[in-house]
């Protein structure tokens, strides 16, 4: 997939909200690159949020609520699940009257999919129907509900009646896994064990190792209701592939694990997959994976499904924090007791964040789900203060993931994930942009835009081309100095910033270093500006 996925986060507090700053847990993503949005939680005031998100130069708004195609809630929580009603009834379309029939214009029918832990069926139905929301006959929402194995009990997956140690209190081994973690292997890395047939054996393990769904998937439905899916986790505790849909000649997915909390609740992993079989001149790129976490005081068990490929992006709680007098004169609670209280409570605090994030690579972090004593700098609201702490939260996560720096997310805080290009194998580049060996050139490895030695050849005869190395076969058209026309073609993958310019009035461009150096700083500089 070579589109962008935008990450947009509409309420950032914890339970303790909403606040003047911050509403409750929800945000939205970009997925499939034709407007279409996936949320994830829908707290109160969810919907309310899209009419605040910033305007553009002409007032437009970016994100409308009845975009949402799909909604996935981490856990049963007040502040993760009650604006869901409110969102299903703006996604789907108000009963006709009778002026509708004589002047309406016809209009697609709306659909939108919840998927959710037990007790999200009946939730929904309930309020729907004591409500006596009705919508328009043609347009339906669709619940499905995610079942756990009942050995997964109180948040912990045990094995007889021994419970799973926690990821802390086990010794790391050389890959950085815990070994109090289960085993929760992809089928994929069993030989000879296909999921079709991990499947049957889960069949034939017995209906009585699930949960029984909350309501009843075909009876009992709403009218405006289809009949949702009842999906079982595996014997590894997992969901794959609750959902899996073709875009931008890819494949996107959505896999699905539980996290340690105290009660039963979700991470989420979207997955965007380049085409298997893409246009020969098509440049290559790498999947891209989304972790997205409910609350949580250790997210160890999905860890299986955070790796390979690791994340572009972490989404993790950080609900409590501890922050010293030095950056907050009125913190008086010690490090040990914000830590204790902390994991007591099923929350994580940013140091845990960034340790995670750690342990599966991730490319970046972010922090949500912040506690309602770290509002968001507000004029009336001591926004130095409030900002240099946000700012601490920020240096204890990024300290230990030690992967950059880690962001702590504000409502309408904006996160792009953009393409990753892969490097073009010099063989396949087409005869035009080959590289030939040899040269009249008597340079000797002249400087490049990275300060390495560069390795360029130029042919010195009238009109003739300086030719180097470049990275990821990608074609840079930039104008240097006085206005002049330059066009960089790179054409190994790896190599050290070159590049080759047609020289002007016979001088060759290829024996000016330091010309070069510059005119490859300012490609780099537009190159880096171009994803904000």
């Amino acid at each position: 997939m070579s589109q962008y996925i935008n990450v947009t986060f509409l309420g950032t507090s914890s339970g303790g909200g909403p606040s003047e700053s911050r509403n409750c847990s929800s945000l939205v993503v970009d997925m499939m690159g034709d407007g279409t949005l996936w949320m994830v939680d829908c707290a109160e005031g969810t919907v309310r949020q899209f009419t605040f998100q910033p305007r553009g130069a002409h007032g437009q708004m970016y994100l409308r609520s009845s975009r949402v195609t799909r909604v996935f809630i981490t856990h049963m929580h007040a502040d993760h699940t009650m604006g869901l009603i409110t969102l299903i009834r703006n996604v789907l379309r108000a009963p006709p009257t009778t002026s509708d029939a004589t002047y309406s214009t016809f209009r697609d029918p709306k659909r939108i999919d919840i998927y959710g832990p037990r007790g999200i069926r009946q939730f929904v139905r309930t309020i729907i129907s004591v409500t006596h929301t009705r919508s328009h006959p043609e347009d339906f929402f669709v619940v499905h509900e995610l079942l756990m194995r009942k050995d997964w009990a109180a948040g912990r997956a045990y094995s007889g009646d021994a419970p799973m140690p926690d990821a802390s209190e086990s010794e790391m081994d050389d890959e950085g896994e815990g070994e109090g973690v289960p085993e929760t292997r992809d089928a994929s890395e069993e030989p000879g064990e296909s999921e079709e047939e991990t499947e049957e054996e889960d069949d034939e393990e017995g209906e009585d190792l699930w949960e029984e769904p909350s309501a009843p998937a075909e009876d009992g439905l709403h009218p405006n209701e289809l009949a949702g899916r009842d999906i079982r986790a595996d014997k590894r505790h997992f969901w794959r592939k609750v959902v899996s849909v073709e875009a931008g000649g890819g494949e996107v997915s959505v896999d699905a694990g539980p996290i340690i909390h105290r009660d039963p609740c979700i991470g989420y992993v979207f997955t965007a997959l380049p085409s298997e079989n893409p246009h020969p001149s098509a440049p290559p790129y790498a999947p891209r994976k989304l972790v997205i976490l409910g609350d949580t005081s250790d997210p160890a068990p999905v860890l299986p499904l955070c790796r390979a490929p690791p994340p572009s992006l972490l989404v993790h709680e950080a609900t409590d924090a501890y922050i010293p007098t030095s950056v907050d004169p009125q913190s008086k609670r010690s490090r040990e007791l914000v830590a204790e209280k902390c994991v007591e409570r099923g929350h994580s605090t940013p140091e845990m964040a960034g340790a995670f994030a750690r342990r599966i690579g991730a490319k970046r972090l972010v922090l949500n789900h912040l506690g309602a004593r770290f509002p968001a700098p507000l004029m009336n609201n001591g926004p130095r203060i409030r900002g240099a702490v946000l700012r601490e939260m920020e240096r204890q996560a990024s300290e230990a993931w030690g992967g950059g720096t880690a962001r702590a997310a504000l409502d309408f805080t904006k996160i792009t994930i953009p393409p990753e290009r892969l490097p073009t194998p010099v063989h396949a580049l087409g005869p035009e942009m080959m590289v030939l060996d040899g040269g009249d050139s008597n340079d000797d490895a002249p400087a490049n835009g990275d300060g390495e030695a560069g390795g360029s050849n130029s042919q010195s005869a009238r009109g003739g081309w300086g030719r180097g190395r470049g990275r990821g076969g990608e074609r840079d058209v930039f104008r240097g100095r006085g206005g002049r026309k330059r066009e960089l073609d790179a054409v190994s993958p790896g190599g050290s910033r070159g590049g080759r310019s047609r020289s002007q009035g016979g001088r060759s461009q290829s024996g000016h270093s330091a010309s070069r150096s510059r005119s490859f700083k300012k490609a780099k500089e537009l190159e880096d500006t171009a994803v904000v």
